[in-house]
């Protein structure tokens, strides 16, 4: 498992890898290596971070420095998202191309979008492939949390259970719910997000954060 940063110290909400900037490591750099190590070791590898392959879009504003993005130039699987390749200087690899280069990666977990979403990322010519895991947010609805385990199913592919966990809570009837109860402050904070107006609950006829039964409790086949 290896965790990235993928904040962007100028500021703004989306992400990107940048390195060479203000004396900041090269973090881009520091991956490949780990990748390249873990293919000569046999070591299968989940890589996460904050931000998605298609929130990490976001700029350097100073104009230097080395910044990847998250989606290589013109992905398909993506139609409209913003790609590395149209944002960073000399079109520099993308996280997705990076990850393409090493088969050792099997899947990409992250959040910041706050829905619940797995999608298929394979590389025309099948030089690699892997599974971009979006998880829901624990703040927002649906306030759900996601296990994920991985089994070796030797025949040559790995399964990805991905598993959607939604927290306990105690539903109150009345006016005066007891508010010592730590479940009965789940149930109500749980109530909270389903109404916020700004909540993706589904129930307007736009997205539902849940995600589609595809997004949810899935089993996701990588071939080693």
């Amino acid at each position: 498992m290896i965790g990235l940063d993928s904040v962007n110290q100028d500021g703004l909400s989306n992400g990107i890898i940048r390195a060479d900037f203000l004396g900041e490591p090269d973090q881009f750099g520091w991956l490949d290596q780990e990748l390249t190590s873990a293919a000569q070791n046999d070591e299968t590898v989940i890589v996460y971070a904050h931000h998605s392959l298609v929130s990490m879009n976001n700029t350097d504003i100073f104009g230097s420095g080395d910044q990847h993005c998250g989606l290589e130039s013109g992905s398909s699987q993506t139609p409209g998202a913003i790609s590395c390749n149209q944002l960073s200087q000399n079109g520099n690899e993308s996280l997705e191309e990076l990850f393409y280069r090493h088969p050792s990666v099997i899947g990409y977990v992250s959040g910041h979008e706050h829905n619940n979403r797995v999608t298929p990322r394979d590389e025309q010519g099948g030089q690699g492939s892997f599974w971009e895991i979006v998880l829901a947010s624990e703040s927002d609805w649906p306030q759900q949390s996601g296990m994920l385990e991985i089994f070796d199913n030797q025949d040559g592919t790995f399964s990805i259970f991905r598993t959607v966990i939604d927290h306990a809570g105690v539903p109150y009837v009345g006016d005066s719910p007891d508010l010592t109860n730590p479940l009965t402050l789940a149930s109500i904070s749980r109530e909270i997000a389903f109404n916020d107006p700004q909540g993706s609950t589904g129930e307007d006829g736009t997205s539902d954060a849940r995600g589609t039964l595809g997004d949810r409790n899935v089993e996701l086949i990588v071939e080693k």
